[in-house]
């Protein structure tokens, strides 16, 4: 009978947590996040994070002017101020996939600091460089962490199993003076659901790539080419993709007085629903039951 006592004392209390075990690891194996894409508010600059169902990220650029003038080392704690938080809220594990449109300040300052807390599997770049110090730091931080890779137009490749990439710029042979117009341009695709990453793409550049690959561009979210600026995403290159959302990342009172009016019209004038990261914040998509919706 003490035995039996013994068994019920010890032997089922380790029964019970021998079950908690098991149904935390089912609930492990079985947990999937929806797919999402969000513009973050990081003011004058640009940063895009998407997840895919695994928890797999993508980063595709991180910086800001917004203190310029007044002490531009902050620029590059960007990525502490405004993404850290983000990815701690999606439960991010690593930096899986790392783009970086072209090297301007406003779009690279704040990746460096990413390496500092994440992992980072791969970065891709267009092959062009900077004399800028810090995007000097920048390149040795990947170089001493992994192999960077240069990608081309008519490039695709993957974020984990279920999204989709097609590179349509920059064009291999093809130069603009102007950095701005060798931006990587990337198409994201989601089950049915598409999106448009376009960097600092000028009008200069957008007529090229429309020769190239027409009626693929369509996508049903555009992040506007140049932060909102009148000279990119013309009559044209928007009556190609044809969005139903128009996502422009610019700060607050920002000096260049974007986004630009003119460009606001052109907008207004395809039926495409505007977001802004002045007046709201982070802009977040998510994709549930094939339904693509925007996360108030």
């Amino acid at each position: 009978m003490e035995n039996y006592a013994l068994f019920i004392k010890f032997v089922m209390p380790m029964k019970k947590l021998f079950f908690v075990i098991i149904l935390i690891f089912i609930s492990v194996f079985l947990w999937s996040a929806d797919f999402s894409f969000a513009v973050l508010n990081v003011g004058q600059g640009l940063c895009v994070v998407i997840q895919d169902t695994t928890g797999k990220v993508l980063m595709y650029d991180c910086g800001t002017s917004d203190f310029n003038d007044i002490d531009f080392s902050q620029n590059e704690k960007v990525f502490d101020r405004v993404a850290l938080p983000y990815l701690k809220s999606i439960n991010a594990k690593a930096i899986d996939i790392m783009v970086l449109s072209h090297p301007h300040t406003d779009h690279f300052v704040g990746l460096k600091r990413a390496f500092d807390f994440y992992y980072v599997g791969a970065f891709l770049y267009n092959g062009y460089n900077s004399n800028n110090k810090n995007y000097s730091n920048l390149a040795k931080t990947v170089t001493s962490k992994l192999q960077p890779e240069i990608i081309y137009a008519g490039q695709t490749f993957k974020l984990g199993k279920d999204v989709n990439f097609q590179v349509f710029s920059p064009i291999s042979g093809v130069y603009y003076k102007d950095p701005d117009c060798n931006s990587i341009v990337l198409k994201v695709t989601y089950k049915d659901k598409t999106f448009l990453l376009t960097g600092d793409l000028d009008q200069a550049a957008e007529p090229l790539i429309m020769e190239k690959f027409g009626k693929e561009l369509q996508s049903h979210v555009l992040v506007c080419g140049g932060h909102g600026t009148k000279y990119s995403s013309t009559d044209k290159f928007l009556n190609m993709i044809k969005p139903k959302y128009a996502i422009i990342s610019c700060g607050i009172n920002n000096p260049y007085h974007l986004p630009h009016e003119p460009l606001l019209k052109r907008l207004r004038g395809i039926g495409a629903t505007i977001y802004r990261t002045d007046t709201q914040g982070n802009i977040v998509f998510k994709v549930k039951d094939n339904q693509l919706t925007k996360v108030d």
